[in-house]
């Protein structure tokens, strides 16, 4: 260990993605936050085609947050994945669902599960 170091590292100015990158631990996921900005963009996602996911349900704590558009929103689901890009694990996924008018094709976006993303689940799950 270097401990003559004294540079500075500016974190959070301009994260790098995380997709394909390993799991991290429990201890890394709980240093994350969400910047002001994309605290912004998670609640308009929620407030209009995003939703929240416990990855499994009977042992998660944090939630990801997931978005899925039809592939005529593909310019719109990339912007959000290049803001998200520093919380996913993998590029958007593509999904084919066939219902009886036919057959559909969309991409799914989802983040790493974050604890940070649990004040989400009180704010839009709780009644008045």
């Amino acid at each position: 260990m270097n401990s003559n170091n004294t540079s500075l590292v500016p974190f959070g100015s301009n994260p790098s993605s995380n997709v394909g990158k390993p799991m991290f631990s429990r201890l890394v996921a709980s240093m994350v936050i969400l910047t002001p900005f994309v605290f912004g963009v998670v609640i308009g996602l929620l407030l209009s085609d995003g939703y929240l996911q416990f990855l499994n349900s009977r042992t998660a704590v944090n939630v990801a947050l997931g978005i899925s558009q039809s592939l005529a929103h593909f310019k719109y689901l990339w912007f959000v994945f290049t803001i998200l890009a520093p919380y996913c694990i993998s590029y958007p996924k593509f999904r084919s669902r066939t219902q009886a008018s036919g057959t559909f094709y969309a991409l799914d976006l989802r983040t790493r599960s974050y604890p940070a993303l649990r004040q989400f689940i009180i704010c839009f799950t709780s009644t008045a």
